[in-house]
């Protein structure tokens, strides 16, 4: 393909309206995840027995992927045309429904994770180790209790670990903020 035949396809994919930027949609969607995950704590904090208790908590996990889910699409500011759009979306997200620092989200995922995302060595966020083996090249070369535990154990462990990962988010958030205001006041 040439230059120009890209040029085309480019022009040609924008005609048909593939480059805008479903706003609309995104806070509706938004609002719409508010509400099952506002619906499904409630059931959680209010229900007697423990299987609609456990439903509500679903609902609420449901509701909260959905929020993180939106909230990740518009810190990359690919829901609105507007800045100011997508920075208010990324805050309701994450600061005000998660408590996780916005700017520590921005240099964390979209500077260092986006300059060169799943890069061993470069991307943290790739680097499971020692915890989880990521590769066959990692399981052959491990052995005794690690080969067992990276081949019949990390399995049931990685839906905890993934559970948590908010949480280990929210203890990061605060170590960088503490290390920044550390380095500003020396």
């Amino acid at each position: 393909m040439h230059d120009r035949d890209l040029r085309e396809l480019r022009t040609e994919l924008r005609t048909r309206g593939y480059f805008r930027r479903p706003t609309a949609r995104m806070v509706v969607e938004l609002a719409t995840n508010f509400v099952i995950s506002g619906f499904g704590l409630l059931v959680c904090l209010t229900a007697v027995d423990w299987l609609a208790r456990s439903c509500g908590l679903l609902v609420w996990a449901a509701g909260s992927i959905g929020i993180g889910t939106n909230t990740h699409t518009s810190s990359h500011n690919a829901t609105s045309n507007k800045r100011w759009v997508n920075e208010l979306l990324t805050y309701l997200g994450y600061p005000v429904y998660f408590g996780l620092s916005a700017t520590y989200w921005r240099h964390k995922h979209v500077v260092m994770h986006h300059s060169a995302p799943n890069v061993m060595g470069i991307d943290a966020d790739a680097d499971l180790s020692p915890w989880f083996a990521t590769t066959a090249d990692e399981i052959a070369h491990s052995s005794g209790m690690r080969r067992f535990y990276y081949e019949r154990v990390q399995v049931l462990v990685f839906p905890i670990a993934i559970a948590l990962t908010l949480f280990s988010h929210q203890i990061a958030v605060c170590v960088y903020v503490a290390s920044f205001l550390i380095s500003e006041t020396i």
